[in-house]
């Protein structure tokens, strides 16, 4: 398979990995005690897998070698997103929420206005840990 479409796969899937684990993230705010820990449970999972069961679970799912290789690296990298992107929510504080929500923004308003300007360098971050990570296998098994 031709290594720039297997790049653009890995480039998709770390999207997508991102997007999902990015979301959880935010989501983990919202929650309470319980379905939080039981969240941070289930993307944290992955960092205490090892990679042959990682790609064990991609293999029941994806029928080539280089999805399965694509596959196991994106569960792998969601553990990275969710820890960076939590990081970055963190530093929101809740009165800047509340004083938002006085002057009258809605939850997207919300979550572009304070939110995200808060949390947008560790987002990048988890995302260029990611896709460098990607790649780094990419290279390593066209090595």
């Amino acid at each position: 398979m031709d290594p720039l479409r297997i790049f653009l796969q890995i480039t998709i899937a770390t999207g997508l990995a991102a997007l999902v684990a990015f979301s959880a993230a935010r989501l983990r705010f919202s929650l309470a005690r319980i379905p939080r820990t039981a969240l941070d449970i289930l993307f944290l999972l992955p960092l205490a897998l090892s990679p042959s069961l990682a790609i064990y679970i991609t293999c029941s799912f994806l029928a080539q070698a280089e999805h399965i290789a694509i596959g196991a690296d994106s569960l792998t990298a969601i553990p990275l997103f969710y820890l960076c992107a939590w990081m970055g929510f963190r530093r929101v504080d809740r009165e800047t929420i509340d004083a938002a929500r006085l002057q009258g923004l809605g939850r997207c308003g919300i979550f572009w206005r304070v939110w995200f300007p808060a949390a947008w360098p560790w987002l990048l971050g988890g995302f260029v840990i990611g896709l460098s990570r990607g790649i780094f296998l990419l290279l390593l098994a066209h090595a």
